[in-house]
């Protein structure tokens, strides 16, 4: 089993729900040929039309310009963004810049080249160490330069700046669950129910292990998930991988306990995936951040 991971300490989290704060600039193409819209609620979308051999590109920049972030890279150390295009290859490709030392540095998506994805990509960075990040970006350029004119697309579900993403060592299983939301009704005069479904609740992922302790009630692995559970209730979701899912999701409990006489500790952490939708859009699962 690859050892499943967690996101924890967000200082900055664009669920990519509303393009206020985000300020359009372009090269090589006319500005009506660029856009930036939300689709499916939680969505950006860059709109990006190309018709000359020339370098085209465009990207949006956040925050605008004059209210910096001002994010120190010795504590919040990673960049994470999941992205995608319309075309695998010759097209408009996706990059990720952020601002320090009063420059854009390319980071995480198209470091040295536009690239491309058609289906839905994660890409992680490590963020040099002694810098102040000021702004970030999201880009749409066209790579080759002379690529057939035509209109493309480039996606983005979300930016993350944090701490770290933690890695879960000692995981003995992977539990994941859909559960429907049946109520059972009982008629008068009649033999049996009646079984009416409400809707399906969002999956749910238990994760189990065991660790050896020597320390206390618990070991660094159990203070540290402990720590990421005591926080989360700042930071709307964490990004969590494994083999079984890759998904935002929330953390719901988290439980340890002693086997016995012996330092053996047991633990269970529980998590929810996250929906932006849950609750509206006649309960449509947010399928965007959901890999399985």
């Amino acid at each position: 089993m690859t050892r499943p991971t967690i996101t924890y300490g967000h200082e900055l989290l664009d669920n990519c729900t509303s393009i206020a704060g985000w300020q359009e600039h372009f090269s090589g193409m006319l500005a009506t040929d660029a856009t930036l819209t939300v689709v499916d609620d939680d969505l950006f979308r860059i709109e990006a039309v190309v018709d000359d051999a020339g370098n085209e590109y465009c990207y949006y920049q956040y925050p605008t310009a004059g209210s910096p972030l001002s994010i120190d890279t010795d504590t919040y150390k990673k960049l994470l963004v999941r992205w995608k295009t319309n075309v695998a290859s010759n097209g408009v490709g996706a990059r990720v810049m952020v601002w320090y030392d009063a420059a854009w540095h390319y980071a995480a998506v198209g470091v040295d080249y536009p690239e491309f994805n058609i289906g839905w990509k994660v890409s992680s960075a490590d963020l040099p160490p002694n810098k102040t990040i000021e702004y970030v970006a999201f880009v749409a350029d066209d790579y080759p330069d002379d690529c057939p004119s035509d209109t493309y697309y480039v996606y983005f579900d979300f930016i993350l700046l944090h701490k770290d993403t933690f890695t879960i060592p000692a995981t003995d299983a992977i539990h994941l669950r859909f559960r429907n939301q049946f109520v059972d009704l009982s008629p008068l005069e009649r033999v049996g129910e009646i079984s009416q479904n409400l809707g399906a609740t969002s999956p749910e992922i238990t994760l189990t292990g065991t660790v050896k302790s020597n320390t206390g009630w618990g070991s660094p692995l159990l203070e540290k998930l402990y720590d990421i559970y005591f926080n989360a209730h700042q930071e709307p979701w964490q990004w969590f991988t494994s083999d079984l899912i890759n998904c935002k999701v929330t953390i719901r409990d988290f439980d340890a306990s002693q086997m016995g006489a012996s330092s053996q500790r047991k633990w269970e952490l529980r998590l929810k995936k996250f929906d932006y939708h849950c609750g509206s859009k006649d309960w449509v699962w947010d399928y965007y951040g959901f890999e399985i």
